[in-house]
């Protein structure tokens, strides 16, 4: 008896169609009963005797063509790994590309991800590595973007700014100091600005052989200045006044 067609205490009846699977009896003698199958449908895989089959689809390693939300080449073609968080056959449209180390990245569903790397770390052949940490500087990737390479910079130690591409800043070459802005020992901090004066700093790049240079600057209309504090209300002043044009008498006839 073939249990999938027939109408019998141990036939299939419609167990397998209304789960939309196939129903298959290998055996259809009366002496071998309760043998019947049902069977997953391409692409999902999986079969049960007797019952409903659990089916699974991995739509990252399916490569069936009758698979219309297979992933196929979509990650491996972007040199990224795919992933299927759920390989039930009722859970479709699911799979995800990641990225691959040292890249990180996660796409939404069915997409190439926009991998992310950043060059600060370690594993790259771009990679800083230790090289501004050993130099006691701070490593920064201004572009995370898994595209853009070999732009990492070390910055400056406090208190100097500046940073320096690919390699250890130099103090003297890449690192300024603005006695105005940074907190340093030289540094003006509030003096001017308590006293209603601006700070200016000449020079903040050779700074090694240019600090306790900032000036305080008085604050318009009047003019004046004073190194390393603030200038005394005696000392500024206002402008000479501009010269007015003499026009020419006219000659007497």
């Amino acid at each position: 008896m073939d249990e999938c067609n027939g109408i019998c205490a141990t036939c299939a009846g419609t167990a397998c169609s209304a789960a939309q699977q196939l129903c298959f009896d290998e055996n259809a003698t009366d002496a071998s009963l309760l043998d019947w199958m049902c069977l997953c449908i391409e692409p999902s895989v999986g079969n049960a005797t007797a019952s409903v089959a659990s089916c699974y689809l991995n739509e990252c390693t399916e490569t069936s063509k009758r698979c219309t939300t297979c992933a196929f080449e979509t990650c491996a073609g972007a040199g990224q790994n795919c992933t299927d968080p759920d390989t039930d056959a009722r859970s479709v449209h699911d799979w995800q590309c990641v990225c691959r180390a040292p890249t990180y990245g996660t796409a939404a569903a069915e997409a190439a991800a926009a991998c992310r790397l950043d060059e600060c770390g370690t594993g790259c052949a771009s990679c800083a590595n230790a090289t501004c940490t050993d130099a006691a500087q701070t490593c920064s990737d201004p572009n995370l973007h898994a595209g853009f390479l070999h732009d990492w910079v070390c910055e400056c130690p406090p208190p100097f700014s500046g940073a320096a591409l690919g390699r250890v800043a130099v103090e003297l070459d890449d690192c300024e100091l603005d006695e105005c802005t940074a907190s340093c020992a030289s540094c003006a901090g509030a003096t001017c600005s308590d006293g209603n004066q601006t700070c200016m700093d000449p020079n903040t790049h050779s700074h090694r052989n240019a600090t306790h240079d900032w000036v305080c600057v008085c604050a318009a209309p009047f003019i004046g200045n004073r190194t390393g504090a603030v200038v005394s209300g005696a000392d500024c002043v206002l402008p000479p006044p501009t010269p007015v044009p003499q026009t020419a008498a006219p000659p007497t006839p």
